[in-house]
């Protein structure tokens, strides 16, 4: 018996990454506030696909206190990707949108928000660690 996997050839549809990119930011620093006060954020998914369905431009998109009646500042961060199929074997890129490839883009929104939020005069902003298949399947129901 010949245990070679240098042999074998797994049959592995590859969805590339072949870019990801800040595609909006914007921030409005309202009013200085020191006290605690309850965060209001909202994501937001937009999913393109080309004709063929081998492409995928996939948005993610944060925004801190869109709707908040005296809100200390508004965050909008939008990050978009872009993702691409070799063939059409395996699972689709429209299952790959729908957690895969927010997973893949929420560690870059966590770490401009940080960023932009370290930047001001006011607390920095963590998004803490979340289970995006979870919090996706909670705003499905």
């Amino acid at each position: 018996m010949n245990n070679k996997t240098s042999d074998t050839k797994l049959a592995h549809p590859k969805i590339s990454i072949d870019g990801i990119y800040i595609k909006d930011l914007e921030f409005a620093s309202i009013k200085d506030i020191h006290e605690p006060i309850e965060i209001e954020a909202k994501f937001e998914v937009e999913n393109k696909f080309s004709e063929d369905k081998n492409k995928l431009t996939h948005i993610l998109t944060l925004k801190l206190f869109d709707k908040h009646q005296s809100p200390p500042f508004k965050l909008k961060i939008s990050v978009i990707g872009f993702f691409s199929k070799e063939n059409k074997e395996g699972r689709s890129l429209e299952e790959f949108s729908k957690y895969n490839a927010p997973t893949i883009l929420f560690p870059y929104l966590r770490q401009y928000a940080t960023m932009v939020t370290r930047n001001s005069q006011h607390d920095t902003f963590y998004i803490p660690p979340i289970n995006i298949f979870q919090l996706i399947d909670d705003d499905k129901s």
